[in-house]
């Protein structure tokens, strides 16, 4: 596969954790609204569940933001830059060392983040709409 093509296809994938972000921190919002609120116990526990996991998703969301936008430029750059951008991540104390890492190991290893964004921020959805069923149906 021509790795031009393979960073820009994983770079414009993980441009959707933008909107995987914003889904998590509107579970996070309803999470914390519905511990307030919430008249259930149970309720109160699930939605507690969205709150705590909303630091993770953050976290989860920058990653993957930066590795889109480091994606995006190494499929533009005139030569293979990867090795550039290691020294460069570990002279700055973001990198450890690693052996080289091929393009192949780069975007696999961008996807694992993206799909754990997804992951969290499925856990958050799911937890807010499971709790405001159960504070609906206590009433």
């Amino acid at each position: 596969m021509n790795p031009r093509f393979e960073l820009g296809v994983t770079a414009s994938l993980l441009s959707s954790g933008a909107s995987l972000a914003g889904a998590s921190n509107c579970a996070a919002v309803i999470g914390a609204a519905g511990v307030l609120l919430a008249h259930s116990a149970v309720a109160r526990l699930i939605f507690a569940v969205a709150v705590l996991c909303w630091p993770g998703a953050c976290y989860f969301s920058v990653r993957v933001a930066v590795d889109a936008s480091l994606l995006r430029d190494l499929a533009v750059a005139d030569h293979d830059s990867g090795p550039a951008l290691d020294e460069l991540l570990r002279r700055r104390g973001l990198a450890r060392e690693k052996p080289e890492r091929t393009i192949s190991d780069r975007s696999g290893g961008a996807v694992k983040l993206w799909k754990r964004l997804i992951a969290i921020a499925g856990i958050q959805m799911a937890a807010a709409l499971a709790a405001t069923i159960i504070e609906a149906w206590a009433r």
